[in-house]
């Protein structure tokens, strides 16, 4: 099963629960894909 949760705040990207799993991150209201988890620090997020 595969469930839209919202779209990455810093790509854009669609982000989706898939089979319970969540393929992404949320921290204080910010979204992110799994590509950008790497990419972006801890800083960049409070920012968004």
């Amino acid at each position: 099963m595969r469930e839209f949760v919202g779209y990455c705040s810093c790509c854009g990207v669609e982000v989706y629960c898939e089979d319970g799993f969540f393929n992404g991150l949320h921290v204080d209201g910010v979204l992110l894909c799994a590509s950008c988890i790497g990419e972006t620090k801890l800083e960049e997020v409070q920012q968004f």
